[in-house]
This record gives C-alpha cells, structure tokens and sequence, in this order.
C-alpha cells in the first residue's frame, strides 16, 4: 500500500473509463460501480449497491486489520494505492491494484472515496507460487539447520522458474555438504582404526582449512602413536630383562631355600650342643664351686708356706750368720796354726 498526491477531477475521469470504478461512502458503504467493477467482481449494481466495501475482503484476520487500517487513512484524506486481494462474487481470489481517492466535502472533509482498480490476478500464481518456494526455502533452510544435510526441498509444485531457483540452491549445499560428507567417510574409516585415511585432493577456502587442520590432526596422532609404540618396546625388552633377573633371582631364591634349610638343621643341630653344653656348663660350674673352695684352701696354705719361708729366711740370716762366725774362726786357727808352725 502506497500513499499518492492529489489526482485532479480529469485525471479522474480517464481513470473511470479505463479501470474498474466504485464509488464509496465515507463508512466504506458501496454507492455505485461501472461495468468493469461488475465484470471483474461478478456482482451487479443491484447486488452490490448499499453493501460494505468489505464483502469483497478474503478470511483472515491479517486481511480485516489491514482493511481497518487503510479506512483509517482515507478518512485521514490520505489518497493509497497498492496490490490488495479480494474476493469475487463465486469467492474466486481476486489480486487487484488499486487506487483510492478520498473524495473532499466543501468544508476539507471526507466524504467519500473513488476506487480505481485493474485486475492483476494474473500474479495471483505467481504470488502462490512464490509462497510455496518460500515455504520450500524455510524448510530447506530448517532441515540444514538442524543437520539434516541430505534433506532436498520438493520442487514438483513449483514453476519451472522457482523450480531451477531450487535445484540452484541445492547445488550450493552439495558444494558445501560434498566435503563433510568426505570428511566423515574418512572420520569412519579412522574409527576403524584406518590411521592412512587422509583427505587427498585439491579444496580452497574453508575447505582446504578443513582438510589441513583434519589431516594435521592425523599426524599428530600417528606422531603419538609411534612414540607410544616405541615406549611399548622399550617396555617389552625391559620386560623380557625382568622376566630374564626373575628366573635369575628365582633360582636363586631356590637356592637360598635349600641354604636356609641346610641352615635350619645346623641350628637345629647346634641348639643340641648348645643344650649339652649348658649341661655341662652346669657341671663345670659346679665343679668350679669345688674349685673355688679348693682355692680358697690353697690359698690359706700358701699364705701359711709364705710365713714358714719367712720365717726359714730368718734362720737361713742366721745361720749364714753363724756360718760367717766360724769361717772367720777357722781362718785365725789357721792363721795360728801358721804362725805356729
């Protein structure tokens, strides 16, 4: 709906005999019609004269509150012109272009309104088909959206024209879903356990971002893979090492067992003797008491012999003493015995 500047009374006049023509109240009420209003509406003068200008308007909520604002408007004396749908008589869909004209009393005001119209359901077609592409769009749109890629909209009902638009669309998602869809053939195969399942081939764009980043991935991961491989042999050979010092320290350990037990009978053996000798060690004992007695005896007799060799020293003095006295008298006999001779 568009708004139009002033047409003058000549203007007006052509328009009446070219275009379908009818003349309103200030209420909307329908005053008169010309021939082509009845021809393009199906309704007679008789028929139509008297009733509301919204006999013509199709169901739908949508259409009333656009219908109530364009009254609105023209009483306003604002002139609109536009595509409005109506209906005709038999309720076949009517797409006409009108022009309405308020129509000024003496003093400035609405009194009434000229309707213009030209029949432009010829585009009533194109108009459904351009909702039933719209309506394929948003569905398409939607299944992508939630991932649905191999979703394809249904180009049966559209026209030949809307229908070329879509298979143009979705050629652009198997562009787009092409290498996805090769990427998750690859991804399958490397769940497999497949690490060679790189993407080859040529891409550009984001594309190629996708294929470098996936294949980077894939060689980080074969990186990793070899590096653990190669700690995995490390870890056999140093197992077999192990296994190899656990035989060693296992006949060893056998070994030790038998020493032990050759042990443990030595022990056994020598906790007999350890046994007799502490009988023995009893015995000795005893017998050291007696000896210690018998010691003890020795002693006192010892001391006793120390005195009498004491006491044999002092007359072994005196007699030597006595020994001395005598040879010097038997050396003066002798002496005198000299001398006398």
């Amino acid at each position: 709906m568009h708004r139009m500047s002033k047409v003058d009374a000549a203007e007006l006049a052509a328009l009446r005999e070219m275009l379908a023509y009818a003349r309103l109240d200030r209420e909307g009420k329908i005053v008169q019609v010309n021939s082509q209003f009845q021809q393009l509406t199906g309704y007679s003068q008789g028929q139509i004269a008297g009733r509301h200008h919204r006999v013509l308007l199709p169901e739908g909520r949508e259409h009333i509150q656009a219908f109530e604002q364009l009254w609105q408007d023209l009483q306003r004396g604002e002139p609109l012109f536009g595509l409005y749908e109506r209906v005709s008589k038999d309720g076949q869909p009517l797409l006409l272009r009108s022009f309405y004209c308020p129509i000024a009393g003496p003093k400035g005001q609405v009194i009434g309104v000229a309707l213009y119209a030209s029949d432009q359901s010829d585009m009533l077609e194109e108009r459904a088909m351009s909702k039933q592409y719209a309506t394929e769009v948003s569905g398409l749109y939607n299944a992508v959206r939630d991932g649905r890629l191999s979703f394809r909209a249904d180009t049966s009902q559209l026209s030949p024209q809307y229908a070329e638009m879509m298979r143009q669309i979705h050629s652009i998602i198997d562009v787009i879903v092409a290498p996805i869809e090769e990427l998750l053939s690859q991804m399958s195969r490397f769940c497999e356990g497949d690490l060679t399942a790189y993407i080859e081939g040529e891409r550009h764009g984001d594309h190629a971002k996708l294929k470098d980043q996936y294949n980077q991935v894939l060689d980080e991961l074969n990186t990793i893979l070899n590096k653990i491989r190669n700690a995995s042999d490390q870890i056999m050979t140093g197992s077999d090492e192990v296994a190899s010092s656990s035989h060693v320290l296992s006949n060893g350990a056998t070994r030790q067992a038998a020493a032990l037990e050759q042990i443990a009978t030595s022990i056994a053996q020598m906790s007999d003797k350890i046994n007799d000798t502490a009988v023995n060690a009893t015995d000795a004992a005893e017998l050291a008491g007696k000896a210690g007695g018998l010691a003890k005896d020795g002693d006192q007799r010892m001391k006793a012999m120390v005195e009498a060799m004491g006491e044999i020293k002092e007359s072994s003095n005196s007699i030597s003493q006595i020994i001395k006295v005598i040879d010097e008298i038997a050396f003066q006999t002798n002496l005198l015995a000299l001398n006398a001779a």
